[in-house]
């Protein structure tokens, strides 16, 4: 798992977006607690987004997600990330 954080390190990974609505995975390293705590060790932000109103249509979703991350995009640009951490 340490070579996975190193490898988004070496990516220059500034953050990642869970929008899983369940953030839970048969491998315990991808669990959010999990990812909460270790992402920041190597300076990658961890972002929770699956608290996003889930619909059953995918296009309605989707508008969902891309205005929930161009919020991001807005909040990185002004350079207040922090506000939404």
């Amino acid at each position: 798992m340490l070579i996975w954080y190193r490898f988004l390190k070496e990516q220059h990974i500034a953050f990642i977006v869970d929008v899983r609505r369940f953030p839970r995975s048969t491998v315990p390293e991808y669990n959010r607690e999990n990812l909460e705590t270790k992402l920041p060790q190597f300076g990658i932000s961890y972002i929770f987004m699956g608290d996003i109103p889930w619909v059953d249509s995918a296009e309605v979703a989707t508008a969902n997600i891309q205005l929930s991350l161009r919020g991001v995009a807005e909040a990185i640009s002004k350079g207040s990330m922090s506000k939404l951490l």
